[in-house]
């Protein structure tokens, strides 16, 4: 027997409420907006920090001229960044994947910040070597750790899409910055007067910017519960691919190197031929 049963009209059966979103979870639209602005956040963060690392490039002649150093000791300068650089590479290159990418890339800026006070109270010799020292070990958590975060912003902001705009927004930054901040510097020392301090005020105005701005940008790297033991980063490469890898590799540092060589004596033979 089927007993069927009538409701009075206008009354139904029990309804389901639909679900609201959690707080936590923004909706998706507000979440890709949200990591395409972080996006450009950290990329701007990242070129500015670069164009510090070069910007007293064009500055290094009127120090030679202030204190009579050689050409060899400006090269020593630029060494010392460059041991920076590959020490924090290998020692601190890796720390974001367990402690997190916003922090890494603002402990980068801070540190480089740190270099741009020592060159503006310790401008003697070997505080121009210490503070390019102190810069290299910013570049060195900041390269990895950026190029990490902008990928991986980019996914999230654009899901399905190719990784072509984090790659070429990474490059410009790096690159970019690189030959940003020379340019930046020279302006100022030609046109702008108080060589040796101006440039480093705005430089570190504009980094204080992007740290400040990076209080927004949300985390995308997977935090583990337990932060595991420290170690040192390790360059593993499979056997069949070394022969080309160390190819890779010498020539990049040769390359770099000539680079390092050019760049740290171009300002005093521009200066000795056009005598300004």
């Amino acid at each position: 027997m089927t007993v069927t049963t009538h409701l009075p009209a206008g009354l139904t059966g029990p309804r389901s409420r639909p679900r609201s979103r959690p707080r936590s979870q923004p909706r998706p639209e507000a979440r890709s907006r949200r990591h395409n602005a972080a996006f450009w956040i950290v990329g701007y963060t990242f070129a500015v920090t670069m164009a510090f690392s070069a910007l007293p490039t064009p500055l290094y002649v009127l120090y030679q001229a202030r204190d009579g150093f050689s050409t060899f000791l400006i090269t020593v300068i630029f060494a010392a960044y460059a041991v920076g650089v590959v020490a924090s590479l290998f020692l601190a290159g890796h720390l974001s994947d367990w402690a997190g990418r916003r922090r890494m890339i603002l402990l980068a800026v801070l540190v480089n910040m740190l270099s741009g006070v020592l060159f503006l109270l310790w401008p003697a010799t070997a505080g121009l070597i210490v503070a390019r020292l102190v810069s290299g070990v910013s570049v060195g958590l900041l390269t990895a750790t950026a190029t990490a975060y902008l990928s991986e912003l980019h996914a999230a902001a654009r899901p399905g899409a190719g990784r072509s705009r984090s790659e070429i927004v990474a490059t410009a930054a790096n690159l970019g910055g690189i030959g940003l901040g020379p340019l930046l510097s020279g302006l100022l020392a030609q046109y702008a007067g108080h060589a040796l301090v101006l440039p480093y005020l705005v430089a570190e105005a504009l980094m204080l910017i992007g740290a400040v701005a990076l209080s927004v940008v949300p985390e995308t790297a997977a935090l583990p519960l337990r932060r595991p033991a420290y170690r040192p980063q390790r360059v593993t490469v499979p056997a069949a691919q070394r022969p080309l890898f160390l190819a890779a590799a010498t020539a990049a540092g040769v390359v770099f190197a000539l680079f390092g060589v050019f760049t740290s004596v171009a300002p005093s033979l521009l200066a000795g031929v056009l005598h300004n």
